[in-house]
C-alpha cells in the first residue's frame, strides 16, 4: 500500500473579529494518510477569548478542498486563590479586635504567597472603615510578603478593616480576604 502525502491548512481565528484580536493563524502541516498528527499553536491567543478552528486538505495534485469547521474553544486563565496566612499588626500586636488610642497608627500587613500556575504579579491592600469606602489601597509587587501603611486622619469611634487580594501573571485578580478589624478610641 502506497502512502500519499497530504498537506493541511489549519486556520484559528477569533469568534468575534475585533481590531485587538489576532488575525487568523494559518499552519501548513504535512502528514502521511496512515498516521495522525497534532498541531499546537498558542502564540497570539488572548485569555478570555473564543476561537474557532477550520481545516482543509491539499491533494498531491495541488487541489485544496473546502474548509471544515473543527469546533470552537476558549482560552481561560485561572483566577488566583485567596492569599493565605493574611493578618495585620499595629505596634507588633495582631490588630483583629484591637482598640487603638491614636488616629495615625502604622498598620502592617503580613501574608504568604498563594500558589498559582502563572505566578503572582502583585497584591492590592485595602484599609477601609467598616461603614464603607476605601481609605488606602496600595499595590505591592511580588515577592513582598509584608507591607506597612502609615495612616493618618482615622476617626475616633470608627472601626476599620484590612483586606488583600492577589493578581496573577495572567492578569486576573483573586478574591479579597479580610484580615481583621480594629477600632480607634481616643482616651
Amino acid at each position: 500500500m502506497k502512502c500519499r502525502r497530504l498537506f493541511y491548512s489549519i486556520r484559528v481565528h477569533p469568534e468575534i473579529l475585533c481590531s485587538h484580536l489576532p488575525q487568523p493563524v494559518q499552519h501548513a502541516v504535512s502528514r502521511q494518510s496512515a498516521g495522525a498528527r497534532s498541531l499546537s499553536a498558542d502564540s497570539g491567543l488572548e485569555h478570555g477569548s473564543s476561537y474557532s478552528v477550520h481545516i482543509r486538505a491539499k491533494s498531491n495534485d495541488g487541489v485544496w478542498g473546502c474548509f471544515v469547521n473543527g469546533g470552537t474553544f476558549s482560552v481561560e486563565a485561572p483566577v488566583p486563590p485567596q492569599v493565605p496566612g493574611f493578618f495585620g499588626t499595629i505596634g507588633g500586636l495582631e490588630l483583629d479586635g484591637l482598640t487603638v488610642g491614636k488616629t495615625s497608627p502604622a498598620v502592617t500587613y503580613h501574608w504568604n504567597v498563594p500558589s498559582d500556575p502563572s505566578g503572582i504579579e502583585r497584591y492590592q491592600l485595602v484599609l477601609q472603615p467598616t461603614t464603607g469606602g476605601w481609605l488606602y489601597q496600595p499595590h505591592v509587587l511580588f515577592p513582598a510578603t509584608s507591607h506597612t501603611i502609615q495612616t493618618s486622619g482615622l476617626q475616633d469611634g470608627v472601626s476599620y478593616s484590612i483586606h488583600i487580594r492577589a493578581k496573577n501573571n495572567a492578569g486576573n485578580w483573586g478574591p479579597f480576604i479580610n484580615g481583621g478589624v480594629f477600632t480607634v478610641s481616643l482616651p
